[in-house]
């Protein structure tokens, strides 16, 4: 009597990214952080996929800056 047995591996890749911005007043409406606009703290940046639900969400700094860590691939 033979047995055969065989082992099947699968390796799932994901990759793990961030994603971060800038929060800014755009006086000119060029879409470009210009030295004239103001950067906007404490507003609240949302993460949502498509159709829109919200996965994550965060604040931002006084600085304007905001950042998202530790996404996978298949989150944004």
């Amino acid at each position: 009597m033979v047995i055969l047995l065989f082992l099947v591996q699968t390796y799932a890749y994901t990759q793990i990214s961030a994603i971060s911005g800038i929060k800014f007043e755009d006086y000119n409406a060029n879409g470009v952080k210009d030295p004239e606009d103001l950067t906007i703290s404490g507003w609240t940046i949302y993460l949502q996929t498509s159709p829109p639900t919200t996965i994550d969400s965060t604040t931002t700094d006084i600085s304007g800056n905001y950042l998202f860590v530790n996404l996978r691939s298949e989150e944004h």
